[in-house]
Formats: C-alpha cells, sequence, structure tokens
C-alpha cells in the first residue's frame, strides 16, 4: 500500500507554528488533547477536548464534521463546546451518524442541534444521579449512556442505560457496574451496532443488543488504554503497557507485545483482516491471522490519539494531539476480503 497520506487535515480553532489559524485560536504546543473520531461514510465526526498545559482549569473543546464527499474534504462546520466545565470531555459527549444531533452528559442528556448547540429535549430521571460515559450507536436509534447509580462521590458504581434516540423511550438497563477513577474508560458500540461494550475497573464487558441486552461472556484484561473491533464485534482487540490482545469470538486468543511499554491506540478493519496500533507519531498495521507486520505509517505532525478505519475498510483515519486528522487509502490491504454490508443510518426525526 501507499505510505504517504492522502489528506492531512487541521483544525482552524488551533494556532500552529507555521499558521496563525482563527482570531483567539489556541497555541497547539500549549495544549494537553484528547480525541474521539467516528467516520461516517460520506463525512468524518470529530470531537476534540484538552486544557491548557499547567493551567488545567482552562478546558478546550470542538466538535467538527467533516465532508469527505468531494476530491478533498471540507470543514462543514465546528462548534466550540463549553469550556466551563469537565464534564463535556471527548467521552462524555457523542454525535449521531448524520452529523445533525449531538448529546452531552452531565445531571441529564442533554440533545443539542451540533451545528448550533441549540438545546431541544434531554434525558432524564430513572433515579439516575448524573451520567458518565455516553455513545450513540452507528445507525443512529439508540443512546446508550453509563448512568450513576447514587450522588455519593465515594461510591462509583452505576448502570448502563440504552434509550431509543427516536422517541427517548428507556429500552434497557444493564447491570450493575462498578468503574475505575470515577468512570468507565471506554463505551461504545461495535459498527454495525450489534454489541454495546463497556469497561470499567476490571474485565470487558459486553451486551448483544439484538437479543434484548444478553451480557456475552466478559474478557478479562486488568487494565486496557484502548478497545477496537470489526464490523460485527466479533473480533476485538484490547490493548495495555506493552501489549495487544486480538479475542475472536472462536478459537485462542492471539497477542503481541514490545518493549517499550508505551501505550497503544487501536483500530480493527470491518472485515476483521486488519489491525493499527499507533504509538507515538507511528502507525503499525498487522495482519490478525498471523499478526505480521503489513506497513508503518508516521503521522506528519503530533501523536496518536483516536484512530479508526471507514465502514468499508478503504480508509484509515488518525486523530493527533496537535489537533490534526490524517487519513490513508488502504484499499489495497483488503482488497480480496469481503465488505462488511452496509448499515442504514437512521436520525431523530423529532426530538422526543
Amino acid at each position: 500500500m501507499n505510505t504517504t497520506p492522502l489528506h492531512h487535515l487541521r483544525s482552524p480553532h488551533v494556532r500552529y507554528p507555521d499558521d496563525p489559524g482563527e482570531a483567539g485560536a489556541a497555541p497547539v504546543e500549549q495544549l494537553n488533547v484528547t480525541a474521539r473520531l467516528r467516520p461516517w461514510g460520506d463525512h468524518l465526526g470529530v470531537l476534540w477536548d484538552g486544557f491548557h498545559e499547567g493551567d488545567s482549569e482552562r478546558w478546550w473543546g470542538f466538535a467538527q464534521r467533516w465532508a469527505l464527499s468531494g476530491p478533498e474534504p471540507t470543514l462543514s462546520w465546528a462548534r466550540q463546546l463549553h469550556t466551563d466545565s469537565w464534564r463535556d470531555d471527548a467521552y462524555g459527549i457523542a454525535l449521531d451518524p448524520t452529523g445533525q444531533w449531538l448529546v452531552a452528559r452531565g445531571d441529564s442528556l442533554a440533545l443539542t442541534a451540533a451545528r448550533t448547540g441549540h438545546q431541544v429535549a434531554s434525558l432524564g430521571g430513572w433515579e439516575a444521579h448524573g451520567f458518565e460515559r455516553v455513545a450513540w450507536s452507528p445507525d443512529g436509534r439508540v443512546i446508550a449512556a453509563v448512568t450513576m447509580s447514587n450522588d455519593d462521590p465515594c461510591d462509583d458504581s452505576g448502570d448502563v442505560t440504552v434509550w431509543s434516540a427516536v422517541s427517548g423511550r428507556q429500552l434497557l438497563r444493564l447491570t450493575h457496574l462498578r468503574f475505575f477513577y470515577e468512570g468507565t474508560e471506554h463505551l461504545d458500540f461495535c459498527p454495525s451496532g450489534r454489541l454495546l461494550l463497556a469497561w470499567g475497573d476490571g474485565p470487558l464487558r459486553r451486551w448483544d443488543l439484538t437479543a434484548r441486552g444478553r451480557a456475552l461472556p466478559p474478557i478479562d484484561l486488568d487494565f486496557s488504554s484502548d478497545i477496537a473491533c470489526d464490523h460485527d464485534g466479533r473480533l476485538i482487540a484490547l490493548s495495555r503497557r506493552g501489549l495487544v490482545r486480538l479475542c475472536p469470538d472462536e478459537g485462542p486468543p492471539r497477542e503481541l507485545t514490545w518493549t517499550d511499554g508505551a501505550p497503544a491506540r487501536l483500530a480493527l478493519s470491518p472485515c476483521g483482516a486488519t489491525l493499527a496500533i499507533g504509538q507515538g507519531d507511528r502507525i503499525h498495521l498487522h495482519g490478525t491471522t498471523d499478526l505480521a507486520p503489513l506497513a508503518t505509517l508516521t503521522l506528519p505532525e503530533g501523536r496518536a490519539r483516536s484512530m479508526a478505519f471507514s465502514p468499508t475498510g478503504d480508509r484509515l483515519h488518525v486523530a493527533s494531539d496537535a489537533v490534526t486528522v490524517t487519513t490513508w487509502d488502504t484499499a489495497a490491504l483488503h482488497a480480496f476480503h469481503p465488505t462488511p454490508p452496509p448499515y442504514r443510518v437512521g436520525t431523530p426525526t423529532a426530538p422526543w
């Protein structure tokens, strides 16, 4: 495959050493950045959050939608998130797959128009005492969140609750969990929406939403810095310092280790054939059958913070802590692998 990036996108809200950006843009070298990247066919949603180095009270965050249908990506819209609280971190907010709506955690779940920030509805009640991580299903029809069981700051227990994104009606309340360091590190859907995954202080938990939330056997890893899965969640990758473990539905797990112990960001192609491991400014591509190396990619700026393959597997998108998104053409890696069936994208047609 060609290791030259197909696109390299910078944010207008950041001041780079060679680019002043918009008026009032934050200097990139002064930001401690995390990201949450979501590719959906003809567009890419990115949630950025961070704080100014040396001043953790100065919070910084943006939501962006990039259109990918033209010869070059274009920024459809970008909106600054609230800066007076940590509650809108990148894993406490979620975009729907059309890029029209955004849901953010707090004492309730607030549904806002993504482009303008205008709040149109909220989710709450059901004896929830605030919300932690939030996720929106790839088909746009379901919202999931960690709901805290009580308001005792010494008790970090909670549940995972699932609502209809169309009606706002509660669909499921899943098993009681305890979370590490005041919240889950991960709550997300597999790309097809079949599985909901949550990780807390202990194993990765999985629920099959096509079977009314049936719990699947947990995957035990004492600490995981990132999680990725194939289209249907039948192959899951977990990482911790110096280790990546591949866990298929059938067969024994496979492991890849390295010596420097640096944590890794992960992405799995939808067909499950390619594993991308991001360490610093390098992206290492491996085949999942034998974990043989396929290619090494280099980020033009920054270190990998979030990675995802496109729904067809022909693109790999990487968001960096330099507030950039870099895209590579990975079609050659999957030319002889079947493309997962497309899923129909829905959206809330009216606020609940």
